[in-house]
């Protein structure tokens, strides 16, 4: 799904809202991508982010670096437990600032680019505290810009071993995107293989390749991440498993306790 900021933000710190206990079940992130950079922090949460369709486990603490338009997931299943646990993702709208500080001119006279940057930092309290320091309200905005920049001097440098460009092939953002405005619908891996003139079988591989999860899995945790919404704020689950694409209503209960470890009714429940 494509996140949307206002236009009138040049950065904002997203705190991952749905993750405030992962001891009793698995939360999924679905695939997604936005047009601002992204830095994801992560401290204290166990899984894994698949960026570029590469899989990477979290260590204890943990900075991914994400290029605009870069489709990306998450994957949570162990955390939350102690005060100091936190996750979420600092945005940086590259196009709102081009007036004021154009990034990528800034990195190119460096030989730099937004892809030269490691997908793990370990600089984690640093950045950390740099990020905090944009976000201060009380801060000129000269020295917001300051810590910008000294943010991307923090940043690791891929290494020759790093070395793997985040450059998406435009087929997947055209399917995240149709994917985000269908789920609802009957879809399935034959329709989606038709829809973007693949065969089945090589769909089925490329999308992988791609992506690092299947198209299945991709499509499941896009309709259990809406059921989980929906159910949020109160609807049936009858109402929820129609909603979301599952005509079947035990297959949809069947599917959502695999993701999230706990029935529809038990979320519902615990969401009150």
């Amino acid at each position: 799904m494509k996140k949307e900021i206002s236009q009138e933000q040049l950065w904002y710190f997203n705190e991952k809202k749905e993750v405030p206990d992962l001891l009793n079940h698995t939360v999924i992130s679905p695939m997604h991508y936005g047009d601002t950079i992204e830095i994801y922090i992560n401290r204290g949460f166990e899984g894994e982010a698949i960026i570029g369709g590469r899989h990477f486990e979290f260590k204890e603490k943990n900075i991914f670096f994400i290029p605009p338009r870069t489709p990306h997931t998450y994957v949570y299943v162990k955390g939350g437990s102690l005060p100091c646990d936190m996750v979420g993702a600092f945005h940086i709208n590259i196009e709102k600032l081009k007036p004021i500080l154009n990034i990528e001119q800034m990195l190119s006279l460096d030989n730099r680019s937004l892809t030269s940057y490691a997908i793990d930092s370990h600089n984690f309290d640093r950045i950390r505290d740099i990020i905090s320091d944009i976000l201060n309200s009380q801060l000129s905005f000269s020295s917001k810009l300051s810590n910008l920049l000294a943010l991307f001097e923090n940043l690791s440098i891929k290494t020759d071993l790093q070395k793997s460009d985040m450059q998406y092939n435009p087929s997947v953002i055209k399917i995240v995107d149709w994917v985000e405005h269908s789920y609802s619908q009957k879809l399935t891996l034959e329709r989606a293989a038709v829809h973007f003139g693949f065969s089945t079988y090589y769909f089925c591989k490329w999308f992988k390749t791609q992506t690092g999860i299947t198209f299945n899995e991709y499509l499941s945790s896009v309709r259990i991440s809406h059921a989980c919404e929906l159910l949020h704020i109160g609807e049936s689950v009858c109402s929820v498993a129609q909603q979301c694409g599952f005509y079947d209503s035990s297959y949809f209960i069947k599917v959502f306790k695999g993701y999230m470890g706990i029935t529809p009714f038990e979320y519902a429940s615990k969401s009150k």
